[in-house]
């Protein structure tokens, strides 16, 4: 063994790591527990450190990423008891780090992401107890049911129906995941469940270009799908929230209605007002969108450009014949911001 340096044998996989005074790690063999010491062995892992025995973050987080699938889709994992009797994923650390992490892991992998595919590939194949496993323990760790990742904080705590494996591709970002389930008939595009409903909304809600664009060419749903929790959002709305204007181009490409309203009202334009997102505004108004158009609140587009003082979108708004003098049910007008 080098200086300075570990080893810790599991049944599935060797892990080397570098004794430093700013990270290290403590094993104990009759917990089966990998225990990370300090914050900056965290560090050390997700590849912020350029040192150890991989100074490439990229590599080194395919290293990660291969080992976490590796751990993730063995039988073992799921089975090994402890003296109580109970499962013993369910009180390993490093488990848990597992469960939670392996995919933040495989987007830093980069250049060598296409190495990892058959693991990949393997894992989410159907059938797979191991990733049935996987998704019960992930959906357990998250603070909101069925994969909340990139869920707003005023959600409702509303129980749904578990994703299913497209799902989990689109929120996670994995076209090529998304297209070996399609080709093979192993998950449909317009599956129902999951914290946003469907695979459409999970990447659209997490900012999923790549995968969108291959879940709009085959959808067999109209786009303007909303979501399990009677909001109202579609994934245009979502698109424009973030501020992706390209993947506002392609759901208004693939028929994504601007018209839509959400509970309280509010369109498309509405929401680009509201955050400012001048660029995706101007392409919602060339689309059509009806920039009179008033929410539950009695607020049009103007009213939210006004509040934010957004001055271009107010002046764009202005130009197309808003009318500025208009309150809303709390009798806020724009005159003021406006003049």
């Amino acid at each position: 063994m080098a200086p300075n340096s570990m080893n810790y044998q599991t049944p599935l996989t060797k892990i080397t790591f570098i004794q430093r005074s700013w990270a290290y790690v403590v094993l104990s063999s009759k917990s089966q527990t990998v225990h990370l010491i300090h914050f900056s062995a965290v560090d050390f892992l997700t590849g912020q450190q350029h040192s150890g025995p991989f100074s490439e973050p990229m590599l080194q987080n395919y290293y990660l990423a291969l080992d976490c699938l590796k751990y993730l889709d063995h039988e073992d994992s799921w089975h090994l008891k402890d003296d109580e009797g109970r499962n013993i994923i369910y009180k390993r650390s490093f488990s848990q780090y597992v469960v939670a992490a392996w995919y933040e892991h495989l987007i830093r992998t980069q250049q060598y992401r296409h190495q990892i595919q058959p693991q990949l590939m393997s894992f989410f194949h159907v059938p797979n107890p191991n990733w049935d496993n996987w998704r019960q323990q992930y959906e357990a760790s998250q603070a909101t049911p069925s994969g909340s990742s990139g869920s707003e904080g005023d959600d409702p705590p509303v129980r749904i129906v578990p994703g299913g494996r497209m799902y989990y591709a689109a929120l996670f970002g994995l076209r090529e995941v998304a297209e070996y389930l399609h080709n093979r008939e192993m998950a449909g595009i317009d599956d129902v469940g999951g914290f946003y409903g469907n695979p459409v909304q999970a990447a659209s809600r997490n900012g999923n270009i790549d995968a969108l664009v291959f879940l709009m060419g085959h959808v067999y749903q109209s786009p303007m799908m909303q979501d399990p929790k009677k909001t109202g959002f579609t994934p245009l709305h979502s698109a424009v929230r973030l501020g992706n204007i390209k993947m506002v181009k392609v759901l208004l490409q693939n028929g994504a209605d601007y018209s839509v309203a959400t509970e309280d009202g509010n369109t498309p334009l509405h929401i680009s007002a509201l955050h400012g997102h001048t660029e995706i505004f101007k392409l919602l108004l060339d689309a059509g969108a009806d920039a009179k158009s008033t929410n539950s609140h009695g607020s049009t587009a103007l009213h939210y450009g006004a509040f934010g003082r957004h001055v271009e979108i107010c002046q764009l708004l202005l130009g197309v014949g808003a009318d500025h003098t208009v309150a809303d049910k709390k009798w806020f007008n724009c005159s003021t911001c406006c003049s």
